[in-house]
């Protein structure tokens, strides 16, 4: 072999290799934590044999280097934040028809807790947010808290109480890190009552 390879000692040219649009979801997730969807700036990729990870399918044209480009650009901000941010508002809800019953537990949720909501939300820098929580519901209920957590660790516990039109509950100030977090607000336990 070592005398065929010194006679022809070119290999050959090997194609340019870029990054497919799930390959790229999965290199930000592990470079930066972040879930992201490549689609939202990535055109379709190419296919061959009904693959789309294969090099001499994948041209690299001016208009898509400048779609990772915008998605870099993009990306880049979610990670690190922006400090000139100005403070808003987001709000999320839970559909009517989500139960909130002592034996279903929202994925994502902690452990130990029942119903609320879990959401990913992008928090543009690093910085002190209030959490504010509304019920609509609990005219009946008995006393229970309201278990506040971000990525799976309790960062405030807000004791509920109902009444006749439900009850709005906001916590301390608390200190979040820029880029997406995975927030959490269920039910914890029943004052009294151990679960």
């Amino acid at each position: 072999m070592d005398t065929a390879a010194a006679t022809k000692p070119n290999p050959g040219a090997r194609s340019f290799q870029r990054l497919n649009r799930p390959e790229y979801e999965r290199a930000i997730r592990q470079l930066l934590m972040l879930d992201v969807d490549a689609g939202s700036w990535l055109p379709l990729d190419q296919k061959s044999a009904n693959f789309d990870n294969i090099a001499d399918a994948q041209a690299l044209s001016p208009t898509l280097l400048a779609a990772y480009l915008n998605a870099a650009s993009a990306i880049s901000r979610l990670a690190v934040g922006d400090r000139n941010a100005s403070a808003i508002d987001a709000a999320y809800s839970s559909p009517g028809y989500i139960s909130q019953h002592p034996w279903d537990h929202v994925d994502g949720a902690p452990y130990g807790t029942r119903g609320g909501i879990v959401v990913d939300h992008v928090f543009p820098a690093d910085a002190e947010y209030v959490f504010e929580i509304e019920i609509a519901s609990g005219a009946n209920a008995r006393f229970e808290d309201i278990d506040v957590s971000i990525n799976g660790e309790r960062v405030a516990l807000l004791a509920y109480e109902s009444g006749p039109a439900g009850r709005s509950l906001r916590s301390e100030p608390i200190p979040v890190r820029a880029g997406q977090q995975h927030i959490a607000a269920a039910c914890t336990r029943i004052r009294g009552t151990i679960w």
